[in-house]
C-alpha cells in the first residue's frame, strides 16, 4: 500500500512539473471577451532571450505574430490606445508614460517588405510610448510586468479573424529581433444575442424537418 501511495505522489509530482513546462513560455495572455476592455496581461515567466537597447532608434514594440488569421493587411486597428492605468512594462518594470506597452497596431507579416518576420497572418503589435527608450528583456526575471487594456469595440466587425480560446503564438520583439515567448488566450467574446437567436432559428428548422420525415416513413 505504501508503495502504491508513493508511485501516485510521484505521478502527480511529475505531471505537475510537466505541466509547469508546458506552460513556461506563454508569456502574455490575451483576453478579449470584452472588447471594450481587451487584455494583454504578463504572466510573470521569464524572457527566452536577452535583448538589450535596440538597433533601431524609433519607438519599439513587441509583435503577437499572426494573432488575426485573414493575410490581408488590417490596418483599422492601427495606433489604438491603451486605457488610462495600463501598466505593461518590459523586464525593467519601470511604469513611467513613456515606457509602458500603450498602444496597439496591427500589421501583414506576411509581406517581408512590409514586415520582416514572414508570418502567415496579422501581427499585433504592442507598441511604446513616443520618446521611450530602448526596450529590455533578460532570461533572468519575467519578460513583462502588469497589464495593457484596449477598447476594441469598434472593430467587432473582425473578432471572426481572431484566433479560438487556449490559442498560441509566438511573442517577437519587432522588426525580427528574437522570440520572448508565447502568446495565449484565455478569453473570447461572447456572440450578440441575435446571433444565438439566428442559431437557435436554425436549429428549430432541422427539427422540424427531421421530424416531417420521420412521419412521412412512418
Amino acid at each position: 500500500m505504501i508503495k502504491a501511495l508513493l508511485r501516485t505522489l510521484l505521478g502527480l509530482s511529475l505531471a505537475l512539473v510537466l505541466a509547469g513546462r508546458a506552460n513556461a513560455q506563454v508569456v502574455l495572455t490575451v483576453d478579449y471577451s470584452n472588447l471594450s476592455a481587451v487584455k494583454f496581461t504578463a504572466t510573470g515567466n521569464f524572457s527566452a532571450i536577452n535583448y538589450g537597447p535596440g538597433a533601431y532608434d524609433f519607438i519599439e514594440g513587441v509583435a503577437l505574430l499572426g494573432f488575426l488569421s485573414s493575410p490581408a493587411n488590417v490596418q483599422d486597428i492601427d495606433n489604438g490606445v491603451a486605457t488610462p492605468g495600463s501598466t505593461l512594462t518590459d523586464s525593467n518594470n519601470t511604469v513611467t508614460s513613456n515606457t509602458r506597452f500603450d498602444r496597439l497596431s496591427s500589421w501583414n507579416d506576411a509581406n517581408p517588405g512590409f514586415y520582416p518576420n514572414n508570418g502567415n497572418g496579422v501581427d499585433l503589435t504592442l507598441w511604446n510610448d513616443p520618446g521611450a527608450g530602448d526596450m529590455v528583456f533578460t532570461t533572468s526575471s519575467p519578460a513583462f510586468y502588469g497589464e495593457a487594456i484596449f477598447d476594441l469595440s469598434a472593430y467587432s466587425a473582425y473578432t471572426n479573424l481572431f484566433p479560438a480560446l487556449n490559442a498560441t503564438g509566438n511573442v517577437s520583439v519587432w522588426n525580427g529581433n528574437g522570440t520572448l515567448g508565447t502568446w495565449q488566450v484565455v478569453g473570447v467574446a461572447v456572440p450578440e444575442p441575435s446571433t444565438y437567436a439566428a442559431v437557435f432559428g436554425a436549429m428549430a428548422l432541422l427539427g422540424a424537418g427531421i421530424m416531417r420525415r420521420r412521419r412521412a416513413r412512418a
